[in-house]
């Protein structure tokens, strides 16, 4: 036999004694120590990564989406009225889809839907919604259903082709004159 199968089997044979209870002094296992190796006084300074934080929310309010130019500070001053304007606010098809600004020299087909508007202003030349409602005069309902909850604005449902006059009074004060072409 070798030396080195004659080293194991001693080596086996003293673990197994020693596993079993009986034998000799019981083996310990080396371990290794460690040691400490001081930091040169001339070493670079170590850099530790700080964790980058990660974004927070924003705390700012989204504004709502300007949709169909409703995007106006609301009136709140009640000074008579000193001039009214009426305008032609929008027009929709009647599935959604809206015209800013449009023509009023433009014909509005039957079926959509007109937007007047009535602006009021001060002697300073201010809004204001005056401290009376303003009155709706239309002349020939005919071809339009007037409706509205508003108090200066009213929508119209063109029904047939025609034209319409529409004007406001409030408080003594007539409006200019808007004529719209219905239909075609």
């Amino acid at each position: 036999m070798n030396l080195r199968a004659k080293t194991g089997m001693v080596w086996g044979a003293a673990l197994l004694a020693a596993a079993c209870g009986g034998g000799t002094t019981p083996v310990q296992p080396i371990v290794p120590t460690a040691t400490a190796t001081p930091i040169p006084e001339t070493a670079p300074p170590l850099i530790v990564a700080s964790p980058t934080p990660a974004p927070s929310p924003s705390t700012q309010p989204t504004p709502a989406p300007c949709t169909e130019g409703l995007c106006e500070a609301p009136v709140t001053s009640t000074t008579p009225p000193t001039r009214l304007t009426v305008r032609l606010f929008t027009v929709e098809n009647g599935t959604g889809i809206f015209i800013a600004n449009p023509d009023p020299g433009e014909p509005i087909p039957v079926s959509y839907l007109a937007r007047v508007d009535v602006t009021a202003k001060d002697e300073h030349g201010y809004e204001t919604n005056g401290s009376t409602e303003p009155e709706w005069h239309f002349s020939d309902e005919s071809a339009i259903k007037v409706t509205g909850n508003h108090t200066h604005q009213r929508r119209l449902k063109v029904t047939d082709e025609g034209t319409v006059d529409v004007w406001v009074t409030q408080e003594g004060v007539t409006s200019n004159v808007l004529t719209l072409r219905l239909g075609r």
